[in-house]
């Protein structure tokens, strides 16, 4: 079951000039299919080609799927998204509360972080003791 629900219901009541975006998702089997449907649609409005879209679907994809592999390691949790639109840039925030666990080596894993690099302007990711916050920014290029 997908659970995903806005984290306050007064910004389905914000206007369009404040764009930005938060909403949260309970760490379950597979429940980014709705995020990634909202985020393309969020983009679409904003007048984003299908290369920006994909690209920023891709990466908000890979820091969503580290923050269940090694923040929380199959454990249940909460993983926070944050999407905000200014003239000149995009910021996409992805936090959650785990623990951080370093990968097994595998040479057929472990790319997230290079995709998110590739596919955005600046990744910022900062590990603490209460979780591991992910920055995205991507120029648009309309």
């Amino acid at each position: 079951m997908i659970n995903v629900t806005d984290l306050t219901r007064a910004q389905r009541n914000m206007s369009h000039a404040q764009r930005k975006n938060t909403f949260g998702s309970r760490v379950c089997r597979n429940p980014f299919i709705g995020i990634r449907s909202r985020l393309r649609m969020w983009l679409a409005r904003r007048g984003f080609g299908e290369e920006q879209q994909t690209d920023a679907v891709l990466a908000v994809s890979e820091a969503c799927n580290n923050a269940i592999e090694h923040g929380y390691a199959g454990r249940g949790g909460t993983i926070r998204l944050r999407f905000e639109h200014r003239s000149d840039l995009l910021t996409f925030t992805i936090e959650d509360e785990g623990v951080w666990r370093a990968p097994e080596p595998d040479p057929t894993r472990g790319r997230g972080t290079l995709i998110m690099k590739a596919t955005m302007d600046r990744t910022t990711i900062a590990h603490n003791g209460s979780g591991t916050r992910v920055e995205l920014e991507l120029k648009p290029r309309i």
